[in-house]
């Protein structure tokens, strides 16, 4: 049956012997090997114990290894090679294969309970996890039968605390997590509480020595068991769970289907604390409180003044195994919180075991203790036990210095994690000073700061975690620290400022002013030290960052619900700016570059703003910017863009990236430095190139990596600068032609694989995005040549391979290599063994970018880029299940909307039969696939989701804007409906998602910076949902009465429960639902407007008076469409309170001036609505209200025209106008001014090109203007015309010309 024989594993062992000896062993098929070395090591292991010879032993010995290890990854790769042979004829057969492995389990436990050494060993219980973990996907009952055989032959071993035995049953939970059932853990339980004791007991009759390694070792091996024991219970959970979205068939799934299954189970753990919950009641929390206490036991004894060495520091003889310990106990916080804190008491002894490991040893030991609390604290239902427990909360904040406890002072978090910053920083600070930071790095960090810049890491989860009730120990301690004449002290402080800012911003607000007095005094230019200064200057930047903390979502945060009660609004530039920007400017001068370099990034984050977040920043009020403009630019010119290039050129691209911000916020302002500032930029983009006699670039020049950069960095900000001023006057139509000589050149040299990059690519082409956003159509000659470019990125194929990988470096991070490109990353995949995955993510990078540039090229050129689509479209639209990259899929959803966009408008004039049908061809390709793919994407993904259902929206507005235009571009039905479907199972789980988000909020658990957190999440999924929604509406819209089928089988099932808020809190729910069923009545139809008015109409009047802006605009407006398309009898029973509360808001256009409404949507709703219901021939209750009160509305419709925030409300309106007036319901003679008003004034907007009246409407308001100047007197007309607008007397003399 097989062809191994001891000699080929001794050529193995030693290659030099027989070169082909690894080739001769591949060729043996897979079930042959697995026989042929289980042979081989039974035998060997049989005759072991005979065997007297100490030479051949030890051959022996070598050749066991390498059995056991080649035996372990074959038997891991066989489920793999059944499911893929399953049909085939392949010999022996699937179960010959089962029988072959249970066959194996027996001798090899025997084997593994014999004294033998102790690698051998270790293997052996390797290869009986891996036995039970191929069982599992290709026999689940034969897996669950051998789990239960091992657990009884070694569980009196494990009841013993024997260290291999443990480690087996680790390994056995780890690789065969379905093999462990309930009933297992039932008696895992109780052998493990032994476990844990015996250890305790061992330990503890060492009298007054320190615990040995082997206990410290056990208790490890004890934590392996437990947690992996307990991810077993959750995968098992999660398997069996009725909603898990996972193959479930009525047959038993194949051996391909379970493999799959197991894949998905194991990779889907969530490892992030942040997302985990107590289970007080479940098995995994006994698990905790049997075995616990005796394990903590052996680690608090490590504590205690006689194990610790002379310093009260732990003995360093067990200071590997101790970190070892508090590793695991962080990955356990982080996997299975519910062992460490499914009890109360226990989660205290944890605490107080954490902090006094922290306590009493060197610095990398407690950071680990602390990290592992921390980890635990991050867990939300943690936060609530805490609350509970006052005492021990302040105890791991504040620690215990009182020496409460009598095992000597315990430090807490914050006091440990800032006693590292301190004394973890490099002491060298003229080495610091002189060593230039690389672009790619961040400017912040040091390679010699690395423990202070962990402990600075780990403080920042905990404050975030604890948020407010942390700040008082905190900004004490910070007090002390800045008062010191020890540079590391102050430099620490200024971190822990900083940490505060980002962890709990809205606590903090009140002590911003004193951080930024602190930062500007210590980052002034002639600080005595350049780390001081530097880190002053960081937390500059994390102020100015969150400068717009108040600003985001303030009110409901996203909809419904509970929200905050305020958000502080930080105020540091309107308060500061001419300091802070002096300070800055002051600082261009310094003599370190690396404060200088700095100090020009804090200049974009003051220009860029946010609110906190690293990926939010946004353009300021360029009122903060201008005043402040000469001296700023200036001090940059002289300053870092002075100094010599050579050794500077990181500082360089600093102040680019400065300058461009600037321009970026003061836009045409920046017209006055463009002729100083450019010519130098210009110069640099061709800095080391070289030109022809006629002093154009041939596309050769020096490659040094410096030189790229900068060149790199000069094309960026000259294109920016350019895109600033570039509507000033053509100022910059010269500098860009220079640009695009330099550009296309510099594209056709490099785009061999093996060419020298003088300017890297993706900067090419992103530059030229911006010079097409200046040149716009005039671009369109340049567009076939850099175009060709960017398709070519995109339609490479993907970079990636597949190989066997080697074991000892499974399951760890992933390795990036910055030569190459290549990421590296290598897993132990169920079935598969094995697996090094090699992608090359600067190859996904450049896709991606490809893709951002195209996008540019598309939005600027509008139907000038038409002609090219097709190609776009092509390239593009098979990216959008990219599964390498979320960047790519995003990036080729968000270039799909222009380019769709340039198809539709270039096939309003294209003659070409291609190009003018280009949009139905193209269009339910690209939003099926879309939808499809967003079913699939990771819901914590959120910039990826949002990426994908804006870019959706923005299609199915395209196609239904452009459908009017007589451009078809519409779904089948049978399509729409696939659609629909799809989208809506992806906001059923964005629904869901933020339920779960409400009921945190209104558990009262939570602070204030939770709550604001919370609330930016629920905006984040708003702005999603929005998407989402919107993609159906505009479907909706394109197919009209067509559409009614699927709203009837699809839409109205899942969003009718959402419409009322007595059975959904989720005002943006709620929201989405009432918009797609007014929707429905405004364009499916008479037919659907009588079936679903009547369940629309209790909605939207309890919408009216909602606390959601938007959902109060919403509902008014489809209180306007049941009145006009809805039988009369919808409205019926609520018409008089509609017509109060309508009138109520619309008044307020009657009292102010349409400037000063601050919902001035709201209100033109309002009067429309009201007209709509009452005042026209039409409306279904003109004849309700009495004489009086008819004419009380009126003069609130009229004080409200004209409208000008809906251009389909304006148009009825304004026609509704006329009939009011041709009715004489309008006196003209009181209500002269008015009407002049309303009538130029729309008529002036319609000759500008907005859509606010149609031509017929025109064509009644030039007939009220005749009937007015022959039935009125010319004193009073002339009059009235002096009192209205410019724009109303153009408008009338426009009608009055027609």
């Amino acid at each position: 049956m097989t062809d191994l024989t001891e000699s080929l594993l001794d050529s193995l062992l030693n290659p030099g012997i027989g070169r082909n000896a690894e080739q001769q062993f591949k060729a043996i098929t897979l079930p042959s090997r697995i026989h042929g070395l289980f042979s081989l090591l039974q035998s060997s292991l049989l005759n072991a114990n005979v065997n007297a010879n100490h030479a051949k032993a030890n051959a022996n010995a070598s050749r066991n290894m390498l059995a056991c290890v080649l035996l372990r990854r074959d038997i891991s790769s066989i489920a793999g090679h059944v499911s893929q042979h399953v049909h085939t004829q392949m010999q022996p057969n699937e179960n010959d294969i089962i029988a072959m492995l249970n066959g194996m389990v027996q001798p090899l436990l025997n084997f593994f309970q014999q004294p033998l050494q102790s690698q051998v060993q270790r293997q052996l219980g390797f290869i009986i996890a891996e036995l039970c973990s191929a069982l599992s996907i290709l026999d689940g009952h034969a897996a669950t039968t051998t789990a239960t055989l091992v657990l009884h032959t070694i569980g009196h071993a494990c009841f013993m605390a024997h260290k291999p035995s443990l480690d087996l049953l680790a390994s056995l939970a780890q690789r065969a997590p379905f093999a462990i059932q309930q009933g297992h853990i039932h008696l895992l339980s109780n052998v493990l509480q032994a476990a844990a004791i015996s250890c305790a007991a061992d330990a503890a009759t060492m009298e007054l020595q320190l615990p040995s390694r082997h206990h410290l070792a056990c208790a490890n091996s004890i934590l392996d068991v437990l947690l992996n024991i307990s991810i077993a219970s959750d995968i098992n959970m999660r398997k069996n769970a009725p909603n898990l979205v996972l193959n479930t068939t009525l047959s038993p799934p194949s051996a391909n289907e379970r493999m799959v299954q197991m894949i998905q189970l194991q990779t889907m753990a969530e490892t992030d604390p942040k997302k985990k919950t107590i289970q007080h009641e479940g098995p995994v929390a006994a698990l905790g409180k049997l075995c616990l206490p005796s394990l903590l036991k052996i680690i608090h004894a490590c504590t205690l003044e006689t194990s610790s060495n002379v310093n009260g520091n732990i003995n360093g003889s067990n200071r590997d195994e101790i970190q070892t310990l508090m590793q695991s106990i962080s990955q356990i916080a982080a996997m299975c919180p519910s062992l460490l804190a499914g009890d109360a008491e226990i989660l205290a002894l944890v605490c107080h075991v954490l902090l006094g490991i922290a306590s009493r040893s060197e610095e990398e030991t407690r950071l680990a203790a602390v990290e592992a609390l921390v980890t635990l604290t991050m867990v939300p239902d943690v936060k609530a036990l805490f609350q509970a427990n006052p005492v021990l909360l302040n105890l791991c904040i504040g620690g215990d210095n009182e020496n409460r406890s009598g095992d000597g002072n315990v430090n807490g978090v914050i006091h440990t994690c800032a006693d590292v910053m301190i004394n973890g920083v490099d002491g060298d600070v003229n080495a610091w000073a002189q060593q230039n930071v690389a672009l790619q790095e961040d400017a912040a960090r040091w390679e010699d700061d690395d423990q202070a810049t962990f402990a600075q890491e780990i403080m920042e989860h905990f404050i975030t975690s604890i948020g407010a009730q942390s700040l008082g120990v905190v900004l004490g301690l910070v007090e002390m620290m800045l008062a010191s004449k020890q540079w590391q002290r102050i430099r620490a402080a200024l971190a822990i400022l900083e940490i505060c800012l980002i962890a709990a911003p809205y606590s903090f607000a009140s002590h911003v002013p004193v951080a930024v007095e602190a930062v500007l005094s210590f980052a002034a230019w002639d600080c005595s030290c350049v780390r001081v200064q530097f880190q002053a200057v960081q937390l500059l930047t994390a102020l100015c960052r969150a400068d717009e903390i108040g600003e985001d979502g303030s009110g409901a945060g996203g909809g419904g619900g509970a929200s905050s009660s305020g958000r502080p609004k930080l105020g540091v530039r309107k308060q500061h700016a001419e300091r802070i920007l002096a300070t800055l400017a002051q600082l261009m001068k310094s003599e370190c570059t690396k404060v200088v370099g700095h100090a020009c990034l804090a200049i974009v984050a003051y220009c860029r703003g946010g609110n906190g977040k690293e990926n939010s920043g946004f353009c300021v009020d360029k009122s903060l910017l201008i005043p402040f403009s000469l001296d700023v630019l200036t001090r940059i010119g002289n300053g870092p863009l002075s100094l010599n290039i050579a050794g500077n050129v990181d500082v360089y691209i600093r102040a680019f990236a400065a300058v461009a911000c600037w321009a970026d916020v003061t836009q045409e302002h920046f017209e006055i430095f463009y002729s100083t500032i450019m010519p130098g930029f210009i110069e640099c983009t061709g800095y080391g190139l070289e030109r022809d006699a006629t002093g154009n670039f041939t596309g050769r020049g020096s490659s040094a990596d410096e030189f790229v950069a900068l060149r790199g960095g000069a094309i960026e900000v000259s294109t920016i600068v350019g895109q600033a001023v570039g509507e000033c006057d053509g100022l910059f139509h010269s500098d860009a032609m220079k640009l695009m000589q330099l550009i296309l050149p510099l594209l056709e040299s490099q785009e061999s694989n093996n060419s020298v990059v003088l300017i890297p690519q993706d900067q090419l082409l992103a530059a030229s995005a911006r010079i097409a956003c200046v040149m716009k159509a005039s671009y369109a000659p340049f567009v076939p040549r850099v175009l060709p470019y960017m398709l070519r990125k995109a339609k490479e194929k993907a970079d990636v391979s597949i190989t066997d990988g080697d074991e000892s470096t499974a399951g760890q991070e992933s390795q990036f290599d910055e030569d190459t490109g290549m990421e590296t990353i290598t897993l132990a995949l169920p079935g598969m063994g094995v697996k090094k995955l090699v992608l090359n993510t600067a190859q996904m990078q450049e896709k991606a970018q490809a893709a951002r540039a195209v996008y540019e090229h598309a939005n600027s050129m509008g139907a000038a880029f038409g002609p090219f689509a097709g190609d776009c479209v092509e390239a593009f639209l098979p990216l959008l299940q990219f599964k390498y990259s979320a960047d790519v899929r995003a990036t080729a959803a968000q270039a799909l909307g222009p380019v769709f966009d340039s198809a539709c408008e270039y096939a309003l004039s294209a003659t070409n039969a291609d190009h003018a049908t280009l949009p139905q061809k193209v269009y339910s390709p690209i939003v099926l696939s879309m939808a499809k793919q967003l079913m699939d994407e990771d819901d914590d993904d959120v910039e990826t989701l949002s990426a994908f259902s804006e870019a959706m929206s923005n299609l199915a507005y395209s196609a239904y804007t452009h459908a009017n235009k007589n451009v078809r571009a519409c779904m089948t039905c049978t399509e729409a409906k696939q659609f629909v479907s799809a989208v809506i199972k992806v906001i059923e789980k964005c629904v869901l998602r933020r339920k779960v988000v409400f009921e945190h909020m209104v558990t009262g658990s939570i602070d204030e910076d939770q709550m604001i957190e919370y609330e930016d999440l629920l905006s984040v999924q708003s702005d999603f949902l929005t998407g989402l929604v919107d993609s159906i509406g505009y479907t909706l819209k394109t197919l009209k009465q067509l559409f009614v089928p699927v709203f009837d089988s699809a839409v109205a099932p899942f969003f009718a429960p959402l419409l009322k808020a007595s059975s959904n809190i989720d005002a943006k729910a709620r929201l989405g639902a009432i918009c797609l069923f007014v929707d429905c009545v405004e364009h499916c139809g008479a037919e659907a407007a009588a079936k679903y008015g009547p369940l629309l109409i209790d909605a939207v009047t309890e919408g009216v008076e909602d606390k959601d802006l938007e959902l109060r605009e919403v509902s008014i407006y489809g209180i306007a469409q049941l009145a006009r398309r809805a039988p009369q009898n919808c409205l019926q029973n609520v018409a008089c309170q509609l017509i109060q509360n309508l009138a109520t808001i619309a008044k307020e256009g009657s009292e102010k001036r349409k400037e000063d409404i601050q919902n001035i949507r709201l209100v033109e709703y309002s009067a429309s609505a009201i007209a709509t219901m009452t005042l026209f021939k039409s409306s279904p209750f003109v004849q309700l209200l009495p004489p009086p009160q008819r004419t009380d509305i009126i003069k609130i419709f009229l004080a409200n025209l004209p409208l000008l925030e809906d251009f389909d409300e304006a148009k009825f309106c304004h026609d509704g106008f006329c009939e009011l007036v041709e009715n004489g319901d309008i006196d003209l003679t009181q209500n002269l001014t008015q009407v002049l008003k309303v009538v130029g004034e729309v008529a002036d907007a319609v000759n500008d090109g907005d859509e606010m009246a149609t031509q017929e409407t025109c064509g009644r308001f030039a007939n009220i203007i005749a009937a007015i100047q022959s039935q009125l007197d010319a004193s009073l007309l002339q009059q009235a015309f002096a009192n209205i607008t410019e724009e109303a007397r153009n408008g009338i003399n426009l009608l009055m010309g027609q």
